[in-house]
């Protein structure tokens, strides 16, 4: 088959002669026809062209498949295949040409066609085989071919986000699957490791069998009413273990079809976060007992949970005694280790259903939710003091502390948690005053003392602020002895002392106004008092007055700890050196706790201040402590003094005290002295120093100034006769 020429037949006659000049029958239509497959051959968008068998001669192409083989039918037709696609693509295609004529069946195929000037352009290759006579025999093919380049393009494009979508599942670290109408289609590996499947095991299920039954509402909520808003969840794993997730989904396009991609995060690690942030919370981070905030949270529930046919419930307050001890002899890490220890003995020595929080430092309290009455509660506390008892051991040695506790009973103590607690608080601190390592149940008695305490507290704060406190100042006078014994005595310093002149009732010394019980100074007060001493003797030193200050402690220091603090406060805030300044300190202070009292004196010693021991006689002091305190000097008790000469028990143990304080190599001083005749004893005794009205009564700062500097270094001689 040649290419057609309108204008030849096949035996090259001209189609507009014949022998008679005028075209054969019939062949005009012919021609017609011929002309019309022609124009649509050459229209339709696909290259044509027929290869003969033999040699693979072309005998027909249409006009798309000559522009692009060549410049037109004449360089096209009646050429070899070789000569019209080359050699090179002519291998490649060749083994589908044999295929063609070997198997008599159509073939196709896809190959790119490349040229200098344009792309590579993809086509899709058709060789339909042409047999002629019987169709034993093919005489050659059509060769039928269509461009595809946007098709494959796309097709590319398909599949390379295909592959970027797999590449991005398979490397997310969270779960995705992608489920058409709850049946699932396709799973990445983390969501299959993370529930123990394989990919093959989930694809084709429907995503409700993974759903936690608990679940199954909010997650059929969700595929019925698409939101793209994250929500907790819990999946089963293979094993059928809920494992909690967060799932959100969104709706998107698959290969045009609809589908539904979910993200499944593993969200065990957040739980667990918030389970430990919630712990730290509510918890102390020290000994892991419940902090103030949780407990009084359970205290409150338990309070409004409670039934009035319910037995009571006790709260327990515990204080460890002299912890701070702990903490200045071994350091805080044996402080830690002592509360840590404390609170599992706590633990241990409690029943079931009991309650225990750390309220900071070494407080701890305890809620029993049911008791039978009061004496029940006591016996839990006692338990608890048997179990503190043995000594806790750190790096080789013992410590040891007890707990003294307050115990107050809902409802009969207080039916709120703030008055439960307050109550509990002033049963403790009762149980300190009496003498502590005691369970101390609390009775309303209790609350009348501490509110005439804290009224007591309130007016000397308001005093204070009025200018109604002063420092009365009494000479400290050295007795002369032997020789020299019919010289007065001599001025070898002053005695400060605290005084109140209340509107209402006067003057009152510290005995009349100090706070009774264990309750918190006021150091406001102290802070005034050391201020005050110590710009008196800055102001003597400036007037040459070398005289040393004693100032007297008694209604200032309820109890030694925290002394040598609230005095190196004091003196950081004072220019200048403290000079001649002494502290006086009630020796009841050491029954209350020797081992803080020394620690104290200590601290003040090294801040340049000597202790001298107030009151000695009076009781609280043993005899053995006394070797063991960096003290100064001893003042007795004035009870003693003023028995003196007539009471021979009293003339004795001033007598005892006066030698063991020279053999201690402290100074001995009476004060209170109000007659010749105590004097006399005295000097016999061999009393060094003596203060009292009988040489010179109390003065205030301004008088005591002038009246120094008229008789410093000078005998004075008695005041009254």
């Amino acid at each position: 088959m040649a290419q057609f020429d309108l204008d030849r037949n096949d035996a090259g006659v001209s189609a507009g002669a014949s022998l008679s000049g005028a075209p054969p029958p019939g062949l005009t239509e012919t021609l017609a026809a011929l002309q019309r497959l022609t124009l649509m051959s050459d229209s339709v968008p696909v290259l044509m062209a027929y290869y003969r068998r033999d040699g693979l001669l072309c005998d027909y192409a249409n006009q798309p498949y000559t522009r692009t083989f060549g410049q037109g039918a004449a360089s096209v037709v009646g050429r070899r295949l070789v000569e019209n696609i080359g050699d090179e693509a002519l291998q490649r295609i060749q083994p589908h040409i044999d295929r063609v004529f070997a198997t008599q069946q159509t073939v196709t195929y896809q190959r790119a066609v490349v040229t200098d000037a344009a792309p590579p352009r993809w086509v899709e290759v058709s060789l339909v085989p042409h047999a002629e006579g019987d169709g034993s025999a093919l005489a050659g093919a059509f060769v039928l071919i269509s461009d595809i380049t946007r098709f494959h393009e796309a097709d590319l494009a398909l599949r390379d986000s295909e592959e970027r979508l797999r590449k991005f599942m398979d490397a997310s670290v969270e779960g995705i699957a992608f489920h058409r109408d709850g049946i699932i289609t396709d799973v990445n590996a983390p969501i299959a490791a993370l529930l123990g499947y394989s990919r093959e095991q989930m694809l084709g299920r429907h995503v409700m069998d993974f759903v936690a039954p608990e679940h199954h509402a909010r997650a059929e909520q969700g595929r019925q009413h698409p939101s793209e808003l994250p929500y907790e969840s819990a999946l089963l794993d293979a094993q059928g273990q809920p494992l909690p997730v967060e799932l959100f989904a969104r709706e998107l396009q698959r290969n045009g079809e609809p589908l539904r991609m979910v993200v499944v995060r593993d969200i065990r690690d957040r739980q667990a976060a918030r389970a430990r942030m919630q712990h730290l919370a509510e918890h102390d981070a020290l000994t892991g007992l419940r902090n103030r905030g949780a407990f009084m949270a359970r205290l409150t529930a338990a309070i409004e949970r409670h039934r009035a046919d319910a037995p009571p419930m006790a709260l327990l307050f515990v204080d460890l005694d002299h912890f701070k001890q702990v903490n200045d002899a071994h350091g805080h890490l044996a402080g830690d280790a002592l509360l840590c220890a404390a609170a599992g003995r706590l633990l241990g020595g409690l029943r079931s259903g009991a309650v225990v929080g750390r309220f900071g430092g070494d407080e701890f309290v305890i809620l029993l939710p049911e008791v039978a009455d009061r004496d029940e509660a006591r016996q839990a506390g006692a338990r608890l003091l048997a179990a503190m008892a043995e000594p806790v051991r750190w790096n080789g040695h013992p410590m040891s502390v007890t707990p003294t506790i307050g115990v107050a009973l809902f409802p009969d103590d207080g039916r709120s948690a703030d008055a439960l607690l307050r109550h509990a608080d002033t049963a403790l601190y009762a149980g300190k005053a009496a003498g502590r390592a005691v369970v101390s149940m609390f009775e309303p008695a209790m609350v009348r003392a501490t509110e005439s305490a804290q009224q007591q507290q309130d007016r000397v704060a308001a005093g204070l602020a009025r200018g109604e406190f002063v420092l009365m100042l009494q000479a400290r006078l050295a007795l002369a002895t032997g020789p020299a014994a019919g010289v007065g005595p001599r001025l070898v310093g002053l005695q400060a002392s605290l005084r109140w002149r209340d509107a209402d009732r006067g003057w009152l010394s510290p005995a009349e106004f100090a706070t009774a019980g264990p309750w918190p100074e006021q150091p406001r007060l102290l802070d005034w008092a050391l201020q005050q001493a110590l710009v008196l003797t800055l102001r003597w030193q400036a007037l040459g007055l070398e005289l040393p200050l004693s100032l007297n402690l008694a209604g200032l220091v309820p109890r030694a700890g925290g002394l040598a603090a609230a005095v190196g406060r004091v003196l950081a805030r004072q220019v200048g050196a403290p000079g001649g300044l002494t502290l006086e300190l009630p020796e009841r202070l050491l029954g209350d706790d020797r081992h803080a009292m020394r620690r104290n004196i200590e601290q003040l010693a090294q801040l340049g201040l000597p202790v001298w021991l107030d009151d000695f006689g009076a009781g609280g002091a043993a005899l053995a402590d006394l070797r063991h305190l960096p003290l100064a000097g001893l003042l007795l008790t004035p009870t003693l003094v003023g028995g003196l000469p007539d009471d021979p028990g009293a003339l004795a143990v001033v007598r005892a005290v006066v030698t063991l304080a020279d053999g201690l190599g402290l100074v001995a001083c009476a004060p209170g002295v109000s007659s010749g005749a105590q004097v006399d004893a005295l000097r016999a005794i061999g009393c060094p120093l003596l203060q009292g009205p009988w040489y010179q009564p109390p003065m205030a700062a301004e008088e005591a100034t002038a009246w120094l500097a008229a008789r410093a270094g000078q005998a004075l001689r008695p005041w009254r006769v």
